[in-house]
């Protein structure tokens, strides 16, 4: 009977492996590790070295999955925009509508991509994570911050966290001290339950309150400099501003120069500060991504440089191409510098 348990266990653990697919796996490590633990042999790393390795490998590969999401969503959403600029399709169809919308999901849940890699990273709840930053991109909770929303006494900005990273990354961050404190305070018998919970009591009021403005607070800073500079020097601060453009956009900064573009077009009729720099920076872009195509020998990398080079300079999509690239050891997708 324990002949037929223990092939039965292997069994198990040799399909969840293939299905896995790993690189270069090899059998005799995995046997080995399985002997000298149940021996109580000395192994090769600690249980918690062990881990941390599990989750970077764990995080990579979410990681990667959600690249190939975006490059794929770029390269449809390139395409489309390309037929329907030669007219070869309407824009104004259904299916190019639906199409079109389809391939922007990418973008649009990028905060919930972020936490779910993060999460896998930092070794908490995936789906919590995932909950958590989901909730700053309700329908129902973006429309109570567009109509104006208190909570103890503190007004609530309205900003929409769709297609930003740095409200998931803090959201995350915050969620990881949560529940690890949590889960050490309370009793096994309701921890399946009262960690969650604690976890979307404080990270989700906390997050609208104070780290999600965060990024948008600091725009409005850099903001001020920004024109401060472009009234004094000019064209220099055009320049400064592409510079610092993409940096901004990941972290919702940039939505505070949204007010001056839209009263400048208002009130004079064009707009030489902004729209000048996105121009540039997203050319810049897609110059640097088709360069790493050419010169790297990486397939992957080249396939998503590709994608994210025609996102950037067709689309003006420069989430996609700041966001292709993931180090191995990295717990969330960050701008690659390539300048």
């Amino acid at each position: 009977m324990a002949e037929k348990i223990s092939y039965a266990l292997g069994l198990g653990i040799g399909q969840q492996l293939k299905s896995m697919n790993i690189q270069g796996f090899s059998i005799d490590a995995f046997t080995r590790s399985i002997a000298q633990v149940l021996n109580g042999e000395s192994t090769a790393m600690t249980a918690r070295e062990a881990q941390e390795l599990l989750n970077d490998y764990f995080a990579s590969k979410a990681a990667e999955d959600a690249k190939q999401a975006i490059a794929g969503a770029g390269i449809l959403k390139a395409i489309l925009s390309l037929l329907s600029s030669i007219s070869m399709v309407d824009s104004a169809d259904s299916l190019y509508q639906i199409l079109f919308q389809g391939a922007d999901a990418a973008l649009y849940f990028l905060p919930v991509m972020v936490g779910c890699t993060m999460a896998t990273k930092l070794g908490i709840n995936r789906l919590v994570a995932i909950a958590v930053t989901g909730a700053t991109i309700l329908p129902n909770i973006t429309a109570m911050l567009a109509e104006g929303t208190t909570v103890f006494g503190l007004q609530l900005q309205s900003i929409a966290y769709s297609y930003q990273v740095f409200p998931a990354m803090l959201a995350v961050g915050l969620l990881y001290f949560v529940e690890r404190f949590f889960t050490k305070i309370s009793p096994k018998a309701i921890r399946v339950f009262f960690v969650p919970m604690m976890c979307f009591l404080i990270v989700v009021p906390v997050t609208l309150m104070f780290l999600g403005p965060l990024g948008y607070n600091i725009g409005q800073v850099i903001t001020a400099v920004i024109l401060f500079l472009y009234d004094k020097l000019g064209w220099i601060a055009v320049a400064l501003l592409a510079s610092i453009l993409p940096f901004m956009i990941s972290m919702g900064m940039h939505k505070a120069l949204l007010p001056y573009a839209v009263g400048a077009i208002t009130t004079v009729g064009e707009e030489l500060l902004y729209m000048p720099a996105s121009l540039a920076h997203n050319i810049a872009e897609g110059g640097a991504c088709f360069g790493v195509a050419l010169k790297t020998k990486d397939e992957d990398l080249r396939g998503a440089a590709i994608s994210s080079g025609i996102s950037a300079i067709f689309l003006k999509a420069s989430t996609t191409s700041g966001f292709f690239r993931l180090k191995e050891t990295d717990f969330l997708l960050r701008p690659r510098a390539f300048t």
